[in-house]
């Protein structure tokens, strides 16, 4: 079970990113605001119930002050994240 916890964890810190990435560099929200809250909130049950699994996780240093009413400070001008978003928005746009 604490395996599927890291995991879930990793898989909605990435998610966050990339959707704040969409929003604040592309202006483009993936999700709406529900949705997107809906999933800070959990990755923040996740992190306060899992504290040893969250210190293992891959977004750690990032979400380590995460405040899950916010998205400020998620964006990422990485490569990879943000050819991630291109390919949501166009995919997005193209339903």
């Amino acid at each position: 079970m604490t395996l599927m916890k890291l995991q879930r964890i990793n898989y909605l810190e990435l998610d966050l990113i990339v959707l704040a990435t969409s929003y604040t560099r592309y202006n483009y929200s993936l999700v709406n605001d529900d949705e997107y809250d809906k999933r800070s909130f959990e990755l923040a049950k996740l992190i306060k119930d899992n504290p040893s699994e969250f210190k293992k996780s891959k977004g750690y240093e990032i979400f380590k002050s995460f405040d899950p009413s916010t998205s400020l400070g998620l964006d990422s001008s990485d490569s990879k994240i943000c050819n991630i978003v291109e390919h949501l928005i166009e995919s997005d746009k193209n339903k």
